[in-house]
């Protein structure tokens, strides 16, 4: 299909509440309310490699810190939101290296390494299958599998990654 995103899609009835909720959102002027950076989503990045070096998907410290920094604050400047990377952490783990959307292996690794509450980002780095340069969850995920929310994203995509043309962060 040459799809690039593992995003699950909405149903029709999670896109009417979406829409309900944004609408909600909208009409109270809230979001006109927060000044610029004053929401601050704490950064929890989970690099899930094969092994030592970058070959295997074990980032350096430079390209997790440019993903944030460089990449995804200046592309919510003007808006309320601003991310703090608050912790790295590694796993070596052959099977989690190549998760797919809606794995055991997806299932398992974000059990075991998802941080903090809803108002985090859990971002997932590995060498995700089926051609996929990532996906990521639904809010109103939250509620029923809260520790299944977050982010993954092909390890190669972040700045100065190897799968140029998407190598700039921008999946993320």
């Amino acid at each position: 299909s040459g799809a690039r995103c593992g995003t699950r899609i909405p149903d029709e009835i999670e896109i009417q509440n979406i829409e309900t909720e944004l609408a909600r959102y909208q009409a109270s002027r809230l979001f006109l309310s927060r000044a610029p950076g004053s929401v601050v989503i704490p950064v929890y990045v989970h690099i899930i490699n094969n092994g030592p070096g970058i070959e295997n998907g074990n980032l350096p410290y430079e390209q997790i810190y440019r993903q944030i920094y460089d990449v995804l604050n200046p592309a919510y400047a003007g808006t309320p939101f601003v991310f703090e990377l608050i912790q790295i952490d590694r796993t070596t783990n052959s099977a989690w290296y190549t998760m797919t959307p809606g794995s055991v292996a997806e299932k398992q690794a974000k059990e075991a390494l998802h941080q903090c509450g809803a108002g985090a980002l859990n971002l997932y780095t590995a060498n995700i299958g089926g051609g996929l340069l990532g996906w990521a969850t639904f809010p109103s995920d939250y509620p029923s599998k809260p520790l299944m929310v977050g982010v993954v994203i092909l390890h190669s995509t972040l700045p100065g990654g190897s799968a140029a043309p998407y190598n700039l962060g921008d999946t993320a």
